[in-house]
């Protein structure tokens, strides 16, 4: 467990400190640790998905998936994209590259370690973790039980980007125009 100095507290309309499980978020899907690579990106792309949860057939929580992951696999380094030159266009590249992937097991794939908080933990101890760790999302439990994940999409969304303040609309009404 982290121990953070200096906690600053988060509070929701004076009702008191804000959870975690106050913004968990169920935009994930389950995969076995055995789907293909190909399936596990088609399913994160047509339903928007933000997350995955990898499991054995025996029903344990082996790893997770992210949009990240994906990208990193399917995407050259800086190195390794300077010798594409010899393909007619970066997508023919690409899509030579990706072959040898699509059928991959996911479990390949896959942060095997992810990080993680619990629902009761503050959304400021959740948001120093992504911080101290550069990730953007985090896998939540209750107790033994996994319940959802919490992203910066979801801290943004409720503490920078809302529209329930009106300061923010006042001093930057261009922003809030469109």
């Amino acid at each position: 467990m982290l121990i953070f100095h200096n906690v600053v507290t988060v509070y929701i309309s004076g009702d008191g400190i804000m959870k975690v499980k106050q913004l968990v978020n169920k935009n994930y899907k389950i995969f076995f640790e055995d789907t293909p690579y190909l399936k596990v990106l088609r399913k994160f792309e047509e339903e928007k998905i933000e997350f995955g949860i990898i499991k054995s057939y025996a029903d344990r929580i082996t790893g997770i998936i992210t949009p990240s992951d994906l990208f990193r696999v399917a995407f050259p380094g800086y190195n390794e994209a300077n010798g594409y030159s010899e393909y007619t266009s970066f997508k023919n590249f690409i899509s030579d590259r990706n072959k040898n992937l699509y059928n991959k097991p996911i479990k390949d794939i896959m942060t095997n370690s992810p990080e993680f908080v619990y629902a009761e933990q503050t959304v400021f101890e959740a948001a120093a973790i992504m911080k101290a760790f550069k990730i953007k999302q985090l896998a939540v439990f209750n107790g033994q039980e996994f319940v959802g994940v919490l992203t910066i999409h979801d801290l943004f969304k409720e503490f920078i980007l809302v529209d329930k303040t009106p300061e923010l609309k006042k001093t930057y009404p261009e922003i809030y125009e469109s």
